[in-house]
């Protein structure tokens, strides 16, 4: 009886933990969202991406009717929905294990990856309506010999000129294990851009991560192997294909270690990236400075091994996850300022099972509310006892609410979204200062067309609870 006495009052401090959050060195923490098989598990690698409609969609590795993955959405205030399970077995066109995080692009749909299946059982990217089934967009192998590449991983993103691009992280022309970076126009059309070990003893690098588009039109990304040292390289690839090699990353203490996720661009046009234990600066030109160790002296009180990348928050700090460490072993949401103080925001499974979650691999997004959001890959509810369950969860900064466009940059006449708070009975949109025509279509979401003679700048809602503004400077395009 004491046993069962004992677990029932912990179960009770679980519920409490779960619904009504708690504050931790001065942030408020919440458990939004559980999983438990049904409605997806295991999370993985995935960070949230928050849609038109102003809640969170992700996906996940498991879990949903057939154990495939699922898509599912959550509300800012904790409402988890699942909206599709991906139906797994050689005949599912869409795939199944879907990997790397959802983009979302300027029509308002989700694109997403796909490791496994598809008509060649090469993996798939598909597309993904808000509220609509999801449908495949392209198939990998379907070239000979796979040399549009296999298993796309690590996601892709929308670029200013309306393609997509990303990587796979296996196939190419060269062989089955070196990747390739490729576009796809919205009509599906796919154009290879490059494949890795096309440089002699792979110097090119091999295994690639995803990629990020820089303010100077080029992507950036990583590979976790080949270079010069083996321990992969930094590269930039025009939308072209034309490749440099930025940097050769090594195993030494003094370097930054393989990186374990795509980079970020900064305010400051440097770009930011992590290994499983370190986080590290890199200049546009390849040049690398490490901001910061992790588990370096043992104890790992800020956490170990990084995984889901870092983003930029609106105070132009920098907010990451650790899978593992911290105070109780379970992993860490930490912040680190742009000379690489690193503090430790929370510290996942204070109390014994875990409800909050453990493994938060996925990093981090933030809101237009200002808080943070992200998944945990285990936990939960039923604890550990359902490993592989995850939790959605939220954290509280303080922060001011913002606004986001989609996409990022645009042509003067063009019509940009806005994401955001409060947006019911706003007044004026500008860009950089110029009044544009806009559309309110919810509290969280209007259209507005660049106006002519814009430039590049912050655009500006003014909502009846005040004025409103992009973080990231919107760049008009000629």
């Amino acid at each position: 009886m004491k046993k069962l006495k004992t677990f029932r009052l912990s179960r009770t401090v679980f519920l409490l933990y779960v619904l009504t959050g708690f504050t931790a060195f001065g942030q408020s923490f919440a458990t939004l969202g559980l999983f438990n098989g049904s409605n997806g598990s295991a999370p993985g690698d995935v960070s949230l991406v928050q849609g038109f409609d102003g809640n969170f969609y992700g996906t996940t590795f498991s879990g949903g009717a057939t154990n495939a993955g699922v898509i599912y959405n959550v509300s800012p205030s904790g409402t988890l929905t699942r909206l599709y399970s991906f139906c797994g077995g050689d005949n599912c066109a869409t795939g199944d294990f879907a990997e790397g995080s959802l983009a979302l692009a300027a029509n308002g749909d989700f694109y997403g990856t796909n490791e496994n299946g598809g008509n060649f059982q090469g993996g798939t990217i598909f597309r993904f309506a808000s509220h609509g089934p999801a449908t495949d967009f392209y198939n990998f192998c379907s070239l000979t010999n796979c040399d549009d590449g296999v298993a796309p991983n690590f996601g892709i993103i929308q670029a200013d000129d309306g393609n997509f691009y990303g990587t796979a992280s296996r196939g190419g022309v060269n062989g089955n294990a070196t990747g390739t970076v490729f576009k796809i126009a919205p009509d599906g059309a796919f154009t290879l851009l490059y494949s890795f070990c096309s440089q002699p003893n792979c110097a090119d690098g091999f295994g690639p991560q995803g990629l990020v588009q820089g303010t100077d039109g080029n992507f950036y990304g990583s590979t976790m192997f080949g270079g010069a040292n083996r321990y992969g390289t930094a590269y930039r690839i025009t939308r072209n294909g034309v490749f440099t090699v930025l940097h050769n990353f090594c195993g030494l203490a003094s370097c930054a270690g393989t990186p374990s996720a795509a980079f970020i661009q900064g305010s400051d046009g440097n770009f930011y990236g992590t290994s499983s234990i370190t986080i590290f600066k890199m200049t546009a030109a390849g040049a690398i400075t490490k901001l910061a160790d992790f588990c370096s002296h043992g104890s790992c009180p800020s956490g170990d091994l990084l995984s889901g990348g870092l983003i930029q928050g609106s105070d132009g700090n920098f907010y990451g996850t650790a899978q593992f460490g911290g105070a109780n072993g379970r992993g860490t949401v930490f912040q680190m300022t742009p000379s690489g103080t690193v503090t430790t925001l929370y510290n996942f499974c204070p109390v014994a099972g875990c409800a909050d979650g453990s493994g938060p691999i996925g990093g981090v997004v933030q809101g237009t509310d200002g808080n943070l959001y992200g998944t945990t890959s285990s936990g939960g509810i039923n604890g550990l006892n359902c490993f592989e369950c995850g939790t959605v969860y939220s954290v509280s900064l303080g922060l001011s609410p913002f606004v986001r466009t989609v996409p990022t940059s645009g042509k003067a006449t063009q019509t940009i979204n806005l994401l955001g708070q409060g947006f019911t009975g706003a007044t004026s949109v500008t860009f950089n200062g110029l009044a544009a025509s806009f559309t309110v279509d919810s509290d969280v979401h209007l259209a507005a067309t660049v106006p002519a003679g814009a430039t590049s700048g912050i655009v500006t809602v003014t909502t009846p609870g005040g004025p409103i503004s992009t973080i990231v400077p919107f760049q008009v395009r000629p």
